[in-house]
């Protein structure tokens, strides 16, 4: 790595939790200051919404901004117009499924240099071929896509779940008939730069991210995951933010960190240079093409918003941690709302058990219409034993419940 102009530091595992997954191996880098040609830049509009780019060689390839009820977010130009090298570049990255991350960051190198300055992180990253919305990733267009979370708590938890592309679909002739959905290499892994709100934007890769698509996979993708930000006391940066990771700085030269603090503001842009970065638009982003024809006809099914903002919330769904949340004195009833929905949300089966036990108890009576409700999918003796006690003994004359129960019946 003599030629490299990148700054790899050992860092301690990393647990970024993805549907139950831990990925615990990664590389934080630092990227000297200079050549910005793939960045994050913000800056305010005329109306005053915070608008955030991420731009590749002064091309924008995905906008973004956050009212206060909402996000939206767009396609931007297209990686296809961001210059002859760093799309050569691109093009020229080969990153297989063999290697590891040691391996995968020296194979990304040539990618990397062309990072804007700071502090990095990389790490192999389960990714579902999905937008934030559930749709098919390449379903962005040049048309807002509007988003909002469920939970409170989600404001700052994010980590990389989601996929949106930075070329149009129609730049591409990938056939994803039934013939030929099989016939993309699959042993090469797709490079995403993590943005923000659960989304990673393709660098390379987006024919291997559709046919997981299309084969109803996650997708493992190498993962591009830039310093958020910083914590310091009064004298020192004292923890540096990689999406939901808070990693100790004390594993960086201080040398690096006033780097990055005297470069803090180098991602604001003014006015002017927002607005023209807003309104570069290319039409392509709005055609129809068979690739998004034949994802229409799809029936896959992801993990929802609200399933992975509760992943993001709990960080911890194990067997121990569900049952630390039911011997609670007093019960947590938003996480365990919380648990239960994710698990639902996760086609996890441990969600039956917790609905039983839940519903089984005059603690849990707040989150007695989930649990039946959820209950009332399951046909067998245990659920109508509980359903009938319900009817002998109840006292509480909840009508929703008793409304989910009779339906049960009436449904045999």
């Amino acid at each position: 790595m003599n030629d490299s102009k990148l700054f790899p530091i050992t860092a301690d595992t990393i647990d970024f939790i993805i549907s139950g997954e831990n990925v615990v191996s990664s590389v934080l880098f630092f990227k000297p200051y200079g050549d910005d040609n793939i960045k994050i830049c913000y800056g305010r509009s005329k109306n005053n919404e915070i608008n955030s780019l991420i731009t590749v060689g002064e091309i924008p390839i995905l906008k973004w901004k956050t009212l206060k009820n909402f996000s939206s977010y767009c396609a931007g130009y297209g990686m296809q117009y961001a210059g002859e090298k760093i799309l050569k570049t691109i093009n020229d990255l080969n990153i297989y499924s063999e290697l590891d991350i040691k391996e995968a960051f020296i194979a990304a190198a040539p990618l990397l240099n062309h990072l804007a300055g700071g502090f990095y992180m990389l790490s192999f990253i389960e990714h579902y071929p999905v937008d934030i919305s559930g749709d098919f990733f390449w379903s962005i267009s040049n048309r807002e896509k509007k988003y909002r979370f469920n939970y409170v708590q989600t404001s700052g938890k994010a980590f990389p779940a989601y996929l949106v592309p930075s070329v149009p679909a129609f730049n591409y002739e990938l056939k994803t008939n039934e013939q030929k959905k099989h016939a993309v290499d699959v042993s090469s892994v797709p490079v995403v730069y993590y943005f923000d709100d659960f989304m990673s934007v393709i660098i390379k890769g987006h024919e291997q991210a559709a046919a997981a698509y299309f084969n109803n996979e996650k997708i493992r993708c190498l993962t591009i995951i830039p310093c958020s930000g910083y914590a310091h006391d009064s004298k020192n940066v004292t923890s540096l933010f990689f999406a939901s990771n808070q990693i100790d700085a004390s594993i960086a030269d201080n040398e690096l960190l006033s780097e990055m603090i005297k470069h803090k503001n180098d991602k604001i842009i003014n006015f002017d240079t927002l607005e023209l970065h807003i309104n570069k638009r290319c039409e392509k982003w709005n055609k129809r093409c068979p690739i998004l024809d034949d994802a229409a006809l799809s029936r896959n099914s992801y993990p929802s918003l609200k399933t992975i903002e509760g992943i993001a919330i709990l960080k911890d769904i194990s067997d121990l941690r569900i049952e630390s949340l039911l011997n609670m004195a007093s019960p947590d009833y938003k996480l365990l709302e919380i648990l239960f929905g994710t698990l639902i949300g996760l086609n996890d089966k441990r969600s039956y058990n917790l609905a039983m036990k839940l519903a089984a108890s005059d603690l849990y009576i707040g989150l007695w219409p989930q649990a039946y409700s959820h209950l009332a999918n399951f046909k067998n003796k245990e659920v109508e034993d509980l359903f009938i006690n319900y009817l002998i003994n109840d006292t509480a004359g909840f009508s929703d419940i008793k409304t989910i129960v009779d339906n049960y019946f009436e449904a045999q």
